[in-house]
């Protein structure tokens, strides 16, 4: 029980993240979608990828499930760097400097920082 009431929490987490910081915020007119599954793609623990969600384009995030129901402060660290990812999934280098700056925003929103000062525009 307690795994998957981790997994509802994490959800709701990722939901709350999608309403705050939308990829519309940054000029991606593409829902965000999570996927948390056994083994993601390529040995990996998290990947995002722009894909097909009910037969139209969106961003997928999909992340170990098992990571989920390990550690949650792990799978908060996966779940922003991989929603820096989506934020930034049309450049061309995985780790740019806007990437980055994207992942300290996520990261300021998962952990209740207070962003009224912050230039996210």
């Amino acid at each position: 029980m307690r795994r998957s009431a981790e997994l509802a929490r994490f959800r709701g987490v990722f939901r709350a993240l999608s309403e705050v910081l939308p990829p519309k915020m940054v000029g991606l007119d593409l829902p965000v979608y999570l996927v948390l599954m056994s083994r993601p793609p390529g040995g990996h623990m998290g990947a995002a990828r722009v894909g097909l969600r009910q037969g139209k384009p969106a961003i997928i995030i999909e992340l170990d499930k098992g990571c989920v129901e390990r550690d949650t402060d792990m799978a908060m660290l996966l779940l922003a760097h991989e929603y820096a990812h989506a934020l930034t999934i049309t450049e061309e280098e995985g780790h740019s400097m806007l990437w980055g700056h994207m992942y300290s925003i996520v990261w300021k929103i998962l952990a209740g920082e207070d962003m009224d000062n912050e230039d996210t525009k």
